[in-house]
């Protein structure tokens, strides 16, 4: 080969080798970002899980005193109803 034909080669085999090695270290950064966003997303999961368990935890809570309060007011307004109410008085005549 020429001299100058050597060169250029030795210079595209140079610029092919950092392009690859730009991408390489674009690709791996890209990867770690990816790994941190799925690991953000799994965190954030997470924590949905946890609230969800308590919220529901408390709206059972809330309306099982609901029910109790409920069931205690029918008791008492059937108590009520039950009472003897007075008599109307009658005119006599």
């Amino acid at each position: 080969m020429e001299p100058q034909a050597t060169q250029f080669f030795d210079l595209y085999r140079t610029g092919v080798r950092t392009a690859s090695d730009v991408m390489k270290a674009s690709l791996e950064s890209v990867e770690r970002m990816q790994s941190q966003q799925l690991q953000m997303m799994r965190s954030a999961l997470e924590e949905n899980v946890k609230l969800a368990d308590y919220w529901s935890g408390v709206w059972r809570a809330a309306s099982g005193q609901a029910a109790a309060m409920g069931s205690g007011l029918r008791d008492a307004g059937a108590a009520m109803n039950q009472e003897k109410r007075p008599e109307p008085q009658r005119r006599s005549a």
